[in-house]
């Protein structure tokens, strides 16, 4: 039976877009993460973006490899970067943007603006909806007469409910909720002032309640009330950390404390956890006023009996105390405050304290990996297309809600992430059934020669067409239900190395008004082919590798065996040096005893080659 190449293919995955965001922990203030946060519920896959320290001269070394194998598409930065600090984290993490949010500089008397910029637009975390209304809700019913937390556009506030579950209308502030009631309606917080004012405009198909703790007793009921921190990570695979030590874990970690600290502990200790089933919590923060109040206590357990994850043995009650300014012993009180009268409920002072506790420990880099949640083996589709003339249409990857149940259009409206793997052209993969695929590096820009071209009506913006390197080492590029089909054109290797040698543009400036900002890194003008590149070129086509061509030719078994076969060099080929004496000495005519060079007309006669010296 004889084999034979396969085609050249792409293959294409879909995902959600990846975001990280840098702040300055000594100017980050409240509004600015109440900003972020809202941005965060608001995108699908938001709820696992990475909050990280940064400063002038780079991001927190405790958080670097952690943002590594986060792998961010876009960092977002509200801290102004040097331009070392830009190239390196280019180099090191690869982002298809690095961002600068202008818009918390002050500008007169005018109030800092912290809302997120995004250069791509992310899919909605509400266009899971319609695939969860087409899945059993419970193991018996779907899920029926949904309702989503939201806050109307007064006075009312509850820090506690947008910081741990998310307000639709902090996040969705233009969305026309009542055009969606066959899909979800709302339970919204308003003030008694304004439920009683019948000149402002109400939600015909809303609940409306004025207290905070109305929405905690409605969490403690089995109803189907939705959340988008809950919407904006369902359907979206986690990092897999390979830990050994699981303690973030083993149940729901209670954050208390009021500092940013505080804040980005709850925030980033989520990633600690595998993605929980819908409508259960990992974290949660409270005030230190929120501790000392034994009726909010109370309401918080309630919910935590509803909607807390569970541990290892498939229990909820299992709850670890946290905080990042608070000591130990200050937890202990508010750990025994919490359990008097209710003995079910386990509080425990966590072990890892501190602002740093919730970073990991990696272990394995070839271990850490995205993984989905096992209720939904489904979500990856892989969609394959051929390579004809260098050109490859991109694969048609949704995500797998899109393709379960369409959202409306207007919760459809935004971007995902197409992951691409592409076989090369030079195929030297020594299995008659395989071909090698391209695995780019981060450093050596060879992405830039991947010619990405897009069917379009209108001039889209550049950050759209951007391609990515990821950790992996594939491609990745932003798509959208509204973008028509995209092709790319594929180089071969020889061409992208040149692109990558050459290229005088790698990212847009972070500073995008500024005109010395650097965009790229010292470079090469022209760059092509040496003898001794197509030396090793010839090496590479019959080996796999430089490193086994090395072992092989410079063993000294196989180099003997080589040298009896011909492969002599030219210094230590005695018949060749014989050979040359000898048409020395027929030229100068000088058939014995030492070869002298006389006049000038003997030194032409030893450079030139005449017909009958051949």
């Amino acid at each position: 039976m004889s084999w034979s190449k396969p085609d050249p293919k792409c293959y294409g995955t879909a995902r959600p877009l990846r975001v990280a965001y840098l702040v300055d922990l000594t100017t980050t203030n409240d509004q600015l993460l109440d900003a972020i946060f809202a941005e965060c519920y608001g995108r699908w896959g938001g709820r696992r973006t990475l909050i990280v320290p940064a400063t002038a001269d780079g991001i927190d070394l405790r958080y670097d490899r952690w943002l590594y194998f986060y792998d961010a598409d876009i960092v977002y930065s509200y801290v102004h970067l040097s331009d070392a600090a830009v190239a390196g984290i280019h180099e090191r993490y690869g982002p298809a943007h690095l961002k600068y949010h202008g818009g918390a500089i002050r500008r007169g008397d005018a109030p800092p603006q912290y809302k997120p910029e995004l250069p791509v637009q992310a899919l909605a975390s509400l266009s899971v909806i319609s695939a969860l209304l087409s899945r059993p809700w419970t193991a018996l019913n779907r899920l029926a007469n949904a309702q989503v937390l939201s806050k109307f556009w007064d006075r009312s506030e509850s820090p506690f409910l947008a910081e741990n579950f998310g307000f639709l209308s902090n996040s969705f502030q233009a969305l026309p909720v009542s055009g969606y009631p066959e899909l979800f309606t709302c339970l919204t917080l308003i003030t008694q002032e304004a439920l009683e004012n019948p000149q402002l405009g109400k939600d015909p198909h809303a609940e409306y309640v004025t207290s905070e703790a109305a929405i905690l007793e409605a969490f403690a009921e089995r109803r189907p009330l939705l959340t988008l921190a809950s919407l904006s990570e369902v359907l979206t695979p986690y990092l897999e950390m390979a830990e050994r030590i699981a303690s973030w874990r083993s149940g729901l970690s209670l954050v208390i404390g009021d500092s940013v600290e505080d804040r980005l502990l709850f925030w980033n200790g989520h990633h600690r956890y595998e993605t929980p089933w819908f409508g259960l919590t990992t974290t949660l923060r409270i005030s230190t006023q929120q501790a000392a109040d034994p009726d909010f206590l109370a309401r918080l357990k309630a919910v935590i009996r509803h909607r807390a994850v569970t541990d290892f043995q498939g229990r909820n009650h299992s709850i670890s105390l946290r905080s990042a300014t608070l000591d130990p012993e200050r937890l202990e009180q508010i750990a025994t405050l919490l359990r008097a009268g209710d003995p079910l409920l386990g509080f425990q002072v966590a072990r890892e304290q501190g602002a740093g506790s919730c970073v990991p420990q990696f272990g394995d880099a070839d271990r850490i990996r995205y993984i989905g949640n096992i209720g939904f083996r489904e979500l990856e589709t892989r969609e394959t297309t051929e390579i004809r003339d260098r050109r490859v249409h991109v694969p048609a990857a949704r995500p797998w809600h899109m393709r379960e149940a369409l959202p409306p259009a207007a919760l459809r409206q935004g971007s995902w992430m197409v992951d691409l793997w592409i076989d090369r052209l030079n195929d030297h993969c020594r299995y008659a059934n395989l071909r090698h695929t391209w695995l780019l590096p981060r450093r050596l820009r060879l992405d830039k020669a991947f010619k990405l071209e897009r069917q379009k009506e209108r001039s889209l913006d550049y950050e759209f067409n951007v391609l990515r390197v990821l950790r992996t080492g594939c491609l990745a590029i932003p798509q959208n239900v509204d973008q028509g089909g995209a092709s790319i054109t594929v180089p071969d290797d020889m061409d992208a190395f040149a692109v990558g040698l050459c290229t005088d543009i790698e990212w847009l400036p972070f500073e995008r008004f500024r005109q010395d900002a650097p965009a790229t890194r010292t470079r090469y003008y022209y760059a092509e082919l040496s003898d001794k590149g197509r030396y090793q070129l010839g090496v590479i086509d019959r080996f796999a590798s430089v490193t086994e061509a090395f072992d092989v030719l410079m063993n000294g078994y196989w180099r003997d065996v080589l040298l009896r076969l011909g492969a002599v060099p030219a210094e230590k080929n005695v018949a060749l040096r014989d050979q040359f004496v000898t048409r020395l000495r027929r030229r100068l005519r000088q058939p014995q005893g030492a070869l002298n060079f006389n006049t000038q007309e003997d030194v032409e006669k030893c450079c030139c080659c005449r017909p009958d010296d051949r």
